[in-house]
């Protein structure tokens, strides 16, 4: 069904065949009446609402008409994926964004990203949700981006107080993420610090999206410990870059700003970390304005 959907798209000439093993040149799509009568093997099953073909949405009935007369269509995030041409579901657009790569880690948060990729390699069956918690959204950020980066694999976020209250749209926004994670190796991390700064109490809406996929890899990011899921959870505390990991950034990226040596600062990047905790974005960003 799949591949003949997909034919219509891409081979000209099923249309015309579909159209005429149906005997009406208006009919020059697929249905499921066509392939009842013409796929071997097939039965109604294939096509219920629970059914792989439809839960996961890889193909559409046209609303309003019997269900063996209606046109058949492929999803077109799908079809633009058997194309060879892989990019975001349009649907998930407003929901998510992709979070780049950290230009630079922190030793004590490289160690964090490489325990949560070492616990998703080593996971036998459910994969543990990995929940970062601390107050610095952008360190957090940073490890979640470096772990997924170790498994070849593409952090998006999505702000808790974006996913919609109903449970009708709840599950659908669940499904087409569980197929993104599966389709094009997507990761999401659910960033909960809106929520806790006192837009409602959604931890109902976090638990369907933890509870949903023992297997879709997801982390969740809040300044403290949420929920009590069934799903196996790795709690990790992240605190900012230590004194000594700032100063080493500070030296590194000023001696290469002013081409001169560590020396040459004369004690100023001592008194900077004693005067400002910052995390690594940050002073990247400050040495980049001086």
């Amino acid at each position: 069904l799949l591949l003949l959907c997909a034919g219509v798209e891409l081979e000209a000439s099923f249309a015309p065949l579909c159209a005429m093993l149906q005997g009406n040149p208006q009919r020059d799509f697929p249905t499921f009446a066509l392939a009842l009568a013409t796929l071997p093997a097939a039965h109604w099953s294939a096509i219920t609402p629970d059914a792989p073909l439809r839960h996961w949405q890889l193909i559409e009935l046209e609303a309003g008409r019997s269900v063996t007369r209606s046109p058949l269509r492929i999803d077109e995030r799908l079809l633009h994926y058997l194309a060879g041409v892989d990019h975001l579901d349009a649907q998930l657009a407003g929901f998510v964004q992709p979070l780049p790569l950290p230009a630079i880690l922190a030793p004590s948060h490289q160690m964090l990203a490489d325990q949560i990729a070492a616990t998703w390699l080593a996971a036998k069956q459910e994969l543990p949700v990995i929940q970062l918690c601390g107050i610095d959204g952008e360190s957090i950020q940073s490890i979640a981006a470096a772990a997924c980066a170790q498994l070849q694999s593409q952090l998006f976020a999505m702000p808790l107080g974006a996913i919609p209250a109903t449970p009708g749209e709840v599950s659908q926004l669940v499904r087409l993420w569980q197929r993104e994670a599966m389709l094009s190796q997507r990761v999401l991390l659910i960033d909960c610090e809106e929520n806790e700064r006192g837009s409602g109490n959604r931890d109902s809406v976090l638990a369907w999206f933890v509870e949903a996929d023992g297997q879709m890899p997801l982390l969740i990011a809040s300044r403290e410990r949420r929920g009590a899921w069934q799903r196996p959870t790795l709690l990790l505390d992240v605190a900012k870059p230590t004194g000594s990991e700032q100063q080493t950034v500070w030296r590194s990226l000023l001696d290469e700003a002013l081409s001169a040596g560590a020396t040459s600062l004369n004690g100023q990047v001592e008194r900077l970390v004693g005067q400002f905790n910052l995390n690594l974005p940050v002073i990247v960003a400050a040495t980049r304005g001086a």
